[in-house]
């Protein structure tokens, strides 16, 4: 499916600063969009945001093969390429700065958020306290996480937000383009779907932007980027503020491309996952394949050994042991989750009852994942355990009834939450 991005970009100096070390790059035949907030004073910081846009630029120009590919396979491994070039880009943007620094004896640096546009896939890279947003069916998703000090203890659970917000330590970054040779990047391949907005913005406009202003923000009749600039200035203006708007358009038609809400919102539905925040969950997403099963198809067997776990986007299976059949799953169904931490035999078989599109996730992909994310890790190696202990209840629930001659719960209720195929 083909998409065309309508942009609209504003920067401004603010209120309370005389230079403007924000910058932004939008150069839509490329498919780039960048925001960068200067760090350094004396036109350092403006230096080095100039400095890391062009360079981010050209090094995407002679790299296109990497991102084309997304293009023609929108594949889990072309997804995770897509987002290895834009880390490599990014690295490379931060090595050149940072030898700018050692050649010219300087102290400048800057953060840096983009995205890349190809085909159906929007891939972000981003360092520093810049943020992206996501509008999707007026909901509002951060695809971000800040660099900085405040944002690290509050995701370790050491401070609130409010607590964060109030810190002088607020501005203060972990990530920056230029202080060293190189950087952890963070990146993200994100399926898009007809009418998503992408808002790209720096510090001076997230400090006052309420997440449900948004949706209202971006409808404006005028440039809604420059709504957002007008909305930081009249807050307050404590900063350079600059924003970039992007709005998601359909080019062509192609029924299965369609589905890139059904696939996040079937993620959302699994409790080992529902912890997660949207830009985790979307993660997870981006590492899965999408398969298709005719009606009819085995989707597993019981008693073959397997490693992947499967997500319900579109139809319906049946679960069946011992050839009984026990259960239909529709869409947000899951099975399989336990097989990501062992590779063990399928408890039950999986049919499909009709044309059905699943997601799969693997042992190795979500693994690397969760190496690449401990958050990400932490959150879903508790869900695992909470699933494994009321699977343990259970077992224990049934042992008590079987010992009294009474019915075992899984006989009364075939098929819970917790019962699911391993």
């Amino acid at each position: 499916m083909g998409f065309s991005l309508s942009v609209a970009a504003s920067t401004d100096v603010g209120r309370k600063r005389s230079l403007n070390e924000d910058r932004y790059l939008c150069d839509p035949p490329l498919g780039l969009y960048v925001v960068a907030d200067g760090i350094g004073g004396k036109r350092g910081g403006e230096e080095a945001a100039r400095l890391a846009t062009d360079i981010l630029r050209e090094h995407l120009r002679t790299h296109e093969a990497e991102l084309a590919h997304l293009v023609r396979d929108p594949s889990a491994e072309a997804r995770a390429q897509a987002c290895r070039a834009i880390e490599e880009a990014v690295q490379a943007t931060c090595a050149a700065v940072h030898q700018r620094n050692v050649t010219e004896g300087k102290r400048m640096g800057t953060t840096l958020t983009c995205v890349v546009q190809r085909g159906a896939f929007a891939v972000l890279g981003h360092v520093g306290d810049s943020r992206i947003y996501l509008v999707r069916q007026g909901a509002v998703h951060r695809l971000t996480e800040d660099h900085t000090i405040t944002a690290m203890q509050v995701r370790a659970g050491a401070m609130t937000r409010e607590e964060a917000e109030a810190s002088r330590y607020r501005g203060v970054l972990t990530r920056s383009i230029g202080s060293h040779e190189s950087v952890q990047v963070d990146t993200l391949a994100l399926e898009l779907s007809n009418d998503d907005a992408l808002v790209l913005c720096t510090d001076g406009l997230h400090m006052y932007l309420r997440d449900d202003e948004l949706p209202a923000l971006l409808d404006a009749p005028t440039d809604p980027s420059r709504a957002l600039v007008e909305l930081a200035n009249t807050a307050g203006g404590a900063d350079n503020v600059t924003a970039i708007v992007l709005r998601a358009r359909a080019t062509t038609f192609d029924e299965r491309s369609t589905m890139a809400r059904q696939r996040i919102d079937a993620v959302r539905h699994v409790p080992l996952l529902a912890h997660l925040s949207y830009k985790e969950q979307a993660s997870v997403m981006s590492v899965a394949v999408s398969r298709s099963f005719a009606t009819g198809e085995l989707v597993v067997r019981e008693g073959e050994a397997g490693s992947d776990m499967f997500i319900v986007v579109s139809g319906r299976v049946s679960v069946e042991r011992h050839r009984i059949p026990f259960a239909e799953l529709g869409p947000g169904g899951h099975f399989g989750e336990m097989a990501l931490v062992e590779y063990a035999e399928r408890s039950a078989t999986v049919r499909a009852l009709e044309e059905t599109e699943a997601l799969v996730v693997t042992q190795d992909a979500m693994g690397k994942l969760m190496r690449a994310d401990p958050v990400v890790g932490v959150k879903v190696l508790w869900a695992l355990v909470q699933a494994m202990s009321a699977r343990l209840r259970s077992s224990n629930a049934e042992l008590v009834d079987w010992r009294r001659g009474e019915v075992p719960h899984t006989i009364r209720a075939p098929f819970e939450e917790h019962d699911t195929v391993s």
